[in-house]
């Protein structure tokens, strides 16, 4: 799953579409999981700038880790995205 830009998030691979980044990080579950309303707001909260997927692919792994794992109730940003992800597709499946 790759950050496109605000708004935005292109999972990876070939002829995936593009889905809305409130989609995957609906406010309902940054609110669960973060004391944040959105991913943007989230990412905006950090010490560094994140306006797309290039900036945030600058930042070093285990800084962001670190910062999810102070964040959010995740031990890192793979399993926020895995988490996002289940929920998102239990959502359009009508789980």
């Amino acid at each position: 799953m790759d950050i496109e830009s605000e708004g935005s998030i292109e999972l990876q691979g070939d002829e995936e579409p593009d889905i809305d980044d409130e989609d995957v990080f609906p406010p309902s579950f940054m609110q669960e999981h973060t004391d944040h309303d959105s991913l943007w707001d989230f990412f905006g909260n950090s010490q560094w700038e994140i306006d797309g997927e290039e900036d945030l692919k600058a930042v070093p792994d285990d800084e962001f880790d670190a910062y999810v794992a102070a964040n959010s109730n995740f031990d890192d940003w793979d399993e926020m995205k895995a988490k996002a992800a289940a929920q998102m597709l239990a959502r359009e499946m009508d789980f």
